[in-house]
């Protein structure tokens, strides 16, 4: 259009000029018009276009797993029930598994359950190295066993009460499952701790005793006092002392947090296999105390000695 308007301007008026002009542009105009008549052309076709319902192709229901050479040419397609088969196993929660010492059956020989026939289940492991410590075979060793295997054996045994001890059983991820496991099968649960992991995942159905650490076990700074806190009125507080100087650090922390008032207090004195050279005088301190204690004596080691399983 602009040679021709050019041309114009000129005064070009010879028709071969002009006929010359036009075959120029002619290539041009229809190239616009071609392309203009074919976009009006493709929007009608757009407007009439009627796709028919998009419809799950019936071979991806019905397609079982390819072989893995199969897979290795092209895509496999699996059915929608396998998959969720997978997930679930997936999911599935896995069986808690704890390390067992020992599991017997005896007398309780200590706290307000004394003499009553009891269960033991002796976990592995502790985290403390007390320096009267009664139990240090089970520091180390000790054999995998499912919580189904030792519900069974407590079962086989068949005594109402059931204590968990160790070592230190807080340690082990699965006493938890296990300690809810008995109470739900209406055995009365009694937790022996160390007093230095906190207590606050133990299912309330059980009756903590809280070994607290005086300054003769030489774990004393290990004590986490939080605990105290946290226990209940069935619940239970452990002091091993093995002097005076043990025995006055355990009433100055009974005034100083009122524990006589809310939880009883054990005084146990520390036993050198089936005697105590201190146990007498312990026992005149207690009554002398004007405090709300229990003198705790461990009857299990003063009839068979210190001995494992017993």
């Amino acid at each position: 259009m602009r040679n021709l308007a050019v041309g114009m301007d000129a005064g070009v008026g010879a028709a071969g000029a002009m006929d010359a002009n036009l075959r120029l542009i002619d290539p041009f105009q229809s190239i616009f018009q071609d392309a203009l008549d074919g976009a009006r052309q493709g929007s009608v076709r757009a407007r009439r276009l009627h796709l028919p319902p998009f419809e799950e192709p019936p071979q991806i229901r019905q397609v079982e797993p390819q072989s893995h050479g199969a897979i290795m040419g092209g895509p496999a397609v699996f059915p929608r029930r396998r998959a969720r088969l997978i997930v679930r196993a997936m999911d599935a929660p896995v069986a808690p598994v704890l390390v067992v010492t020992e599991i017997f059956r005896s007398l309780q020989g200590e706290s307000t359950f004394t003499g009553l026939p009891c269960t033991f289940v002796r976990l592995t492991g502790c985290g403390l190295r007390c320096v009267w410590c009664d139990s240090a075979y089970a520091f180390h060793g000790g054999l995998e066993r499912t919580l189904k295997d030792v519900l069974e054996e407590v079962e086989r045994l068949g005594t109402p009460l059931v204590e968990l001890t160790g070592g230190e059983p807080l340690e082990q991820e699965g006493v938890y499952p296990l300690a809810s496991a008995l109470c739900d099968r209406g055995y009365t649960v009694l937790l022996e701790t160390g007093g230095h992991v906190p207590v606050d995942r133990v299912d309330a159905r059980v009756v903590k005793i809280l070994d607290v650490k005086c300054p003769g076990s030489g774990m004393e700074s290990r004590n986490d006092l939080e605990n105290l806190k946290l226990l209940g009125p069935r619940d239970e507080i452990k002091f091993v002392v093995k002097d005076r100087r043990d025995f006055d650090w355990a009433i100055a922390l009974v005034v100083a947090h009122h524990l006589d008032a809310k939880n009883t207090v054990l005084i146990s004195p520390v036993l050198e296999g089936g005697s105590s050279p201190i146990a007498a005088e312990v026992a005149e301190w207690v009554r002398d105390s004007k405090r709300k204690l229990r003198l705790n004596l461990q009857v299990h080691k003063m009839l068979w000695g210190d001995v494992p399983g017993r």
